[in-house]
């Protein structure tokens, strides 16, 4: 009877009931389980924010980074594959930050970042908490449900740049800032978060080539630039062996007698089979490449000859002014370089000019002042150019032997309609020709901006009012054309008493 025991129908039954229930235990503790961690996942997610997430922040700002943003756009645009979602992100850079940082140092650089931090996250609180510190000098802020509203992305955006733009007092420094921004917007221009961010990275960029204080939107032209660059990278390598570049010239002009007095040249590049190649384009990729020295020496010497050419038809007191890129002037042989230039082309020294831009002045500021000197010595004249987009004055400039301040397009530019901008050119007007500088101003385009120009007494001026940039032969008839009623002076007698 025991050994039969288990074969009974009663028994047998239990023992099923039995297996059944210890089954269906096991399944409601398995799913129990796994559902409580989805749904605690869930919930996690769900009411994480941009700022909740301590390991992802920036301790000097105490703003979310990089990685942050990252997650917060890929949470964003999960969101918005689920229905019609919109976003615009602005990419925000501070405008010579770097020149800054070396020139005045990190404690006052650090200064700057504070402040600006807290300027973006006071101008976007009314449409985002979504505001990020990406980079050392870099910012960006996420307009979510904004894509598709022009009004708003301009609005925080100009606001941004007008409040960032306020003079500050840090440590004694009166500094004049300024930003630039990028903006990008899905899911019109990016499909991703590494997109939209590499997007409004490139608008940035192109915002800084317009000038400081920009703003510029993402185009699929500034992409196609960017395979441009690509591209044509290995075909700079010879351009110069091939003869492919040349020079153009933009007159300068004397504001109170309208007689040219000399031009500044500007690089061009005709490519084999694209054609001409936009400086914002091969000029970037020159400096990439590590080949600004042997194509910066050959646009020094061509320029010389150029000019000594336009000396000995007749025209010699016309000045040459020639751009030095901050890798050139770091090298630490420019005046070799413009010696052997002014020797070759029998040029007067008194004839060339180097213009730097105030960055590249400020960056060394014991280099910079040795290297005037010796220039100053051989009779070249050191011009400052972009003088107003960084952060030297006025008082740091007189302890350089520099005879010209060029103030930069961003400041004329509608000055007939910027009161700021008209007192801003006044004021450097002034200053700069008490303290003995020439003044000239770049990028006037129309009559209004040239007769403030004139009342401020400026001294003198380029842009397209007059001309353009020209070729060589276009230039000389240029310069033929517009000084036909003056009598040339004898160039041998010019030449020797120079």
């Amino acid at each position: 009877m025991n050994a039969n025991i288990f074969s009974t129908p009663i028994v047998m039954l239990s023992l099923y009931i039995l297996m059944f229930l210890c089954l269906v235990l096991m399944i409601l503790v398995y799913f129990l389980g796994t559902g409580y961690w989805r749904l605690k996942a869930q919930f996690s997610k769900k009411n994480q924010t941009p700022l909740s997430s301590q390991i992802h922040k920036v301790d000097l700002t105490d703003m979310p980074n990089r990685t942050a943003l990252i997650n917060t756009l890929d949470h964003l645009l999960e969101l918005g594959d689920r229905g019609n979602v919109n976003i615009a992100m602005l990419f925000i850079d501070i405008d010579d930050f770097n020149n800054l940082n070396i020139s005045l140092g990190n404690k006052i650089a650090d200064i700057l970042l504070v402040r600006v931090s807290e300027i973006i996250k006071s101008v976007a609180k009314e449409y985002t908490n979504n505001v990020y510190h990406i980079g050392s000098d870099e910012f960006a802020v996420i307009l979510y449900d904004y894509g598709n509203d022009a009004d708003i992305i301009n609005k925080v955006a100009n606001d941004i740049m007008h409040a960032v733009s306020q003079p500050a007092s840090i440590e004694g420094y009166e500094l004049n800032s300024s930003c630039c921004i990028g903006v990008c917007v899905y899911p019109e221009c990016a499909s991703d978060a590494e997109a939209l961010l590499k997007h409004a990275g490139s608008a940035r960029d192109n915002a800084k080539k317009i000038g400081y204080g920009s703003i510029s939107f993402y185009t699929q032209e500034m992409s196609k630039k960017s395979v441009m660059r690509t591209l044509i990278s290995s075909d700079l390598r010879n351009a110069l062996e091939n003869n492919e570049f040349y020079l153009h010239y933009q007159p300068k002009i004397s504001l109170r007698t309208g007689e040219i007095q000399g031009a500044e040249a500007l690089l061009r590049w005709r490519h084999p089979s694209l054609g001409n190649i936009t400086p914002d384009i091969f000029i970037p990729a020159i400096e990439d490449l590590g080949l600004i020295h042997p194509i910066g020496k050959w646009v020094i010497y061509t320029a010389c000859k150029d000019m000594k050419r336009l000396h000995m038809e007749g025209y010699p007191n016309l000045k040459i002014a020639i751009n030095i890129s901050a890798h050139q002037f770091n090298k630490g042989d420019i005046a070799s370089v413009v010696a052997e230039a002014i020797w070759d082309s029998g040029i007067s020294p008194n004839k060339v000019e180097l213009e730097l831009t105030e960055a590249v002045v400020m960056s060394d500021t014991e280099k910079s002042a040795l290297m005037f000197r010796v220039l100053q010595a051989m009779g070249v004249k050191i011009a400052v150019d972009d003088f107003g987009t960084g952060y030297s004055s006025m008082n740091q400039l007189t302890k350089f032997p520099i005879s010209i301040l060029k103030i930069d397009k961003c400041f004329i530019h509608d000055i007939h309609l910027n009161p700021a901008n008209h007192a801003i050119v006044s004021t450097m007007i002034r200053m700069g020709k008490q303290l003995g500088f020439e003044v000239v101003a770049e990028g006037v385009e129309c009559l209004e901006e040239l007769e403030i120009l004139r009342i401020e007494d400026c001294d003198q001026i380029q842009g397209f009012y007059y001309s353009p940039a020209l070729p060589l032969i276009d230039f000389i008839e240029y310069v033929q054309k517009s000084n036909s009623d003056i009598t040339p002076i004898s160039t041998n007698s010019q030449e020797s008493s120079a």
